[in-house]
């Protein structure tokens, strides 16, 4: 998660710091391994060669086989001088075979030209025909045997002990300086590199990302400034030509929108225009329908209920518009003669006051027609909405009744069920003369 959330340039150094790391790895192992550590092995192996025959020499020449104390003298000056031999022993061979002196009494003492089998050792080596070298099983010393011999015939050989961790340290020696140059290339590569990618991608990347921030605030007229000619260059150059296009898009796109608004409020301006008409051609058709369905109702009705107003007479005064109010009934009455076209029964009852409320009365209108189903219910006040046979209704009639009542500051709700009849309920307050929308009526009649 981390490495995603890094920059480019963070991640080629790591990519860069990474690869480097592991070639030094690699390398510092093969040197440590193969490449160095074996050269030196046998150098620091030949060295030894050399010292022990330099040592047999100087032995046999001060004639130490006869003298213990000059042989001891010779061996330990030997070992301060050439830090990796740990142990010289030193046999005399005649008249007598014996340890003649050694620098560690506690230590093994093997006279390699008297082991049984020397030749099937590790790393057996006769390098000089006086001279045989073997290798201890545990791979940590070389053990060399020279031949010594004097002037007046004594002869004996010198074993000496030599271990290998020389070779060990200046291998090491050898990868630590390996790796401190490969360490300060490795520093100079990463800074040289931060510098190159700083002044090549990194600034105009950002440049590029500055102007794409600011074309997402809408600026669409920035443009970015890469002076390179490589793909930088070339995607800072497409990168100008697309932010070109689109501002030219933009500008052709608000020119539109703008004739288009312009279009839209010059139809909305039509359209309220000519639902004023049609507001006033509703007026008209409603008082074209309340004498149609005045004298319709005088012709069908006359001998049997009369008018609803006349029905209620005498009980309460209320102030409204006698002429619409008398349409809201007649109609009302109209509808269940025509949901009740087998006969039924119309019943009109008023109360007063309605929820003891003395400044209004209650009008409730049944029959036992057809009934009207839910879905139909939900819509029966709305404007053109019929569900009587072509030419038997407009669709304006209830929808009328309930601008009137609304006028009149009333209510008029509608409740049905199929086969069961409907009921209206109309509530009026007693007095709505202030609350008419129709201006010059205050005209009083007995309500029903």
């Amino acid at each position: 998660m981390a490495l995603s959330r890094s920059g480019l340039q963070a991640k080629i150094l790591l990519l860069i710091a990474v690869t480097v790391v592991s070639v030094v790895a690699v390398s510092t192992y093969l040197a440590a391994t193969w490449l160095t550590r074996l050269p030196i092995e046998e150098e620091v192996y030949r060295k030894a060669l050399g010292q022990a025959k330099l040592t047999a020499h100087e032995v046999g020449n001060d004639l130490a086989l006869g003298n213990p104390e000059e042989a001891q003298r010779i061996i330990r000056q030997v070992q301060r001088d050439a830090p990796g031999i740990v142990q010289g022993d030193l046999y005399l061979h005649s008249p007598a075979h014996k340890l003649l002196v050694s620098t560690d009494q506690g230590g093994n003492h093997s006279e390699l030209d008297r082991l049984p089998g020397v030749e099937r050792y590790n790393e057996f080596e006769r390098p000089e025909p006086d001279q045989i070298s073997i290798e201890t099983p545990d791979s940590k010393y070389w053990i060399i045997s020279t031949g010594v011999r004097q002037r007046d015939g004594t002869d004996g050989c010198l074993v000496l002990k030599v271990s290998k961790s020389r070779s060990n340290m200046i291998t090491r020696d050898l990868v630590k300086r390996n790796l401190v140059v490969m360490l300060a290339s490795l520093i100079a590569i990463v800074v040289a590199i931060h510098f190159f990618f700083q002044k090549n991608v990194g600034i105009p990347i950002t440049e590029m990302i500055q102007v794409m921030e600011a074309a997402e605030g809408g600026q669409l007229d920035v443009r970015a400034h890469v002076p390179l000619s490589d793909e930088l260059g070339q995607l800072g150059d497409h990168l100008n030509r697309m932010l070109g296009r689109l501002e030219n898009f933009n500008n052709e796109l608000n020119r539109k929108v703008e004739e288009a608004t312009s279009e839209l409020e010059r139809r909305n301006e039509q359209l309220n225009r000519i639902n004023e008409e049609l507001f006033e051609t509703q007026r008209t058709l409603a008082r074209s329908q309340r004498l149609a369905v005045a004298g319709q109702l005088a012709a069908s009705l006359a001998h049997e209920i009369g008018t609803p107003l006349n029905s209620i007479s005498g009980h309460v005064l209320v102030y409204g518009d006698a002429g619409y109010l008398q349409q809201v009934f007649l109609n009302l009455v109209n509808n269940s003669m025509d949901a009740m076209p087998r006969g039924g029964l119309v019943k009109i009852r008023l109360t007063y006051p309605h929820d003891s409320n003395p400044a209004e009365v209650e009008v409730k209108m049944s029959d036992t027609g057809e009934g009207i189903a839910s879905e139909t219910l939900r819509r029966i006040f709305d404007p053109m909405f019929t569900t009587k046979r072509m030419g038997a209704g407009t669709g304006l009639g209830l929808a009328i009744c309930k601008q009137i009542i609304t006028q009149h500051a009333g209510t008029i709700e509608a409740e049905s069920e199929p086969g069961r009849g409907a009921r209206f309920t109309i509530v009026l307050p007693i007095d709505c003369r202030d609350k008419l929308e129709v201006v010059g009526i205050a005209a009083s009649t007995e309500n029903g």
